[in-house]
Order: structure tokens, then sequence, then C-alpha cells
């Protein structure tokens, strides 16, 4: 992984996709429980963000993470950027499922990321 590629003040406008993983009618699956489940319904949303050139798939996962579930952000920080994207889709208020959390997807490119309990699995591979 390419962190170092943070501290690069050149940005690139980056594609993100997050799929918000539903809860299911039955209670055969709970995605924050059971985990990912290929075919299971999700709210997608895509955003375009400047993100420093050569960050990480699994590092730009980790910021969509930390903007949808740390309380307070820096201001001018890819996640400050990133929830600011995810906030002007609409995707808000009392109805939406707006954290990232186990069971949910991250997309950068053609990487698919999962979230898991602990980090990321690459789905697809």
């Amino acid at each position: 992984m390419n962190w170092a590629a943070e501290l690069n003040k050149d940005t690139e406008p980056t594609t993100i996709v997050i799929g918000y993983t539903k809860i299911g009618d039955t209670n055969d699956y709970l995605s924050m429980i059971d985990g990912y489940r290929p075919g299971a319904e999700q709210h997608v949303i895509s955003v375009e963000v400047d993100l420093p050139v050569g960050l990480d798939p699994y590092r730009i996962a980790e910021l969509c993470f930390y903007a949808t579930n740390a309380p307070e952000i820096d201001k001018d920080s890819s996640e400050q950027r990133i929830r600011d994207a995810i906030v002007d889709t609409g995707y808000t208020g009392r109805e939406a499922h707006w954290s990232i959390s186990v069971g949910d997807t991250v997309r950068v490119g053609d990487v698919l990321l999962a979230c898991e309990s602990v980090s990321w699995t690459r789905v697809g591979e």
C-alpha cells in the first residue's frame, strides 16, 4: 500500500462507488453480522472526489469509512472531501444508512472491497 501518497499535494479526480448493503427481509442474513454477501441488495451511490495522486484502493476505503463514521474530521482533508461528496448526493437524513459498516462495499476503479469487522476484503479475486 502506498500510504505515503497521501502526503502528495497533487490531486486527481477519483470515482468512488459505495454500496450500502440493505438489511434483508428475513432473519437468515444480517450484513452487519454475516459480512458481505454477493447478490445482497444495496443502495449504491457514486461520488467523484479530488484525492492525492497514487492512493491505494484500501486506503481510499479506509478514508470513506472514517468520513462516514467519525464525529469530527479535519477541514480540507480527504475525509472531508469524501463526506461532502456523499452529502451532495442527497443520501442523508433519517432513512439513510449513511455510515459504512460491515457488509458494505467500496469500489475504486476495478477493485471492489467489502468492509469486514477489521479491515477490508477484496471481492472477486
